[in-house]
């Protein structure tokens, strides 16, 4: 299979086959949202995959945890999982997805911190993240993130305060959101 792999919307059932993430070398786009999808992402990903889009976002019941080695694919540049289910904390692993410009994860049933290295994605252009469980502090070197242009963790747990200062040196976002609990 190679470049383009669209079955949206459909009534898919079961899980995502693992092939999918182990022998598609070739596969770069992968939109499967608005199905109902179950059993998790594939936990294990080829590093030499060439997948650059990954859109499951609508399969309430697909379950699991973002896998470490998703984020091991140099090509990857979007994540669009809203509304899937998702459990689990934000693996530390995202931060060697230096490529990864969208990060949507709306509405799932994430939990933890956002890993401080986060800032280290210079080309993460939007990031969403509001109704989960994050909790804890803002990375104090949002300034690094000069990319940056949406930044919504709204209705989620973050303690402390917005860096604003660190904001002020970057290229400002068009749209943040958020509801700090101090």
């Amino acid at each position: 299979l190679t470049g383009f792999l669209r079955l949206n919307p459909n009534t898919l059932t079961g899980r995502i086959p693992d092939c999918f993430a182990t022998s598609s070398p070739n596969l770069a786009t992968m939109p499967l949202q608005d199905n109902s999808l179950t059993g998790g992402l594939p936990q294990t990903w080829s590093p030499t995959n060439a997948l650059n889009s990954l859109m499951v976002s609508n399969n309430p019941d697909l379950g699991g945890k973002l896998p470490d080695s998703l984020f091991k694919m140099s090509d990857l540049r979007q994540i669009i999982a809203e509304g899937s289910g998702l459990k689990g904390s934000i693996p530390r692993e995202l931060c060697n997805a230096t490529n990864l410009e969208s990060l949507y994860l709306a509405s799932n049933e994430i939990h933890g911190e956002l890993p401080p290295c986060i800032t280290n994605l210079t080309n993460l252009k939007e990031l969403s993240a509001p109704f989960n469980k994050i909790e804890g502090r803002l990375p104090e070197s949002l300034d690094k993130m000069l990319s940056l242009k949406k930044f919504d963790l709204s209705s989620v747990s973050i303690l402390g305060y917005f860096p604003c200062v660190s904001l002020e040196r970057a290229r400002a976002p068009e749209h943040v959101s958020g509801r700090p609990r101090v």
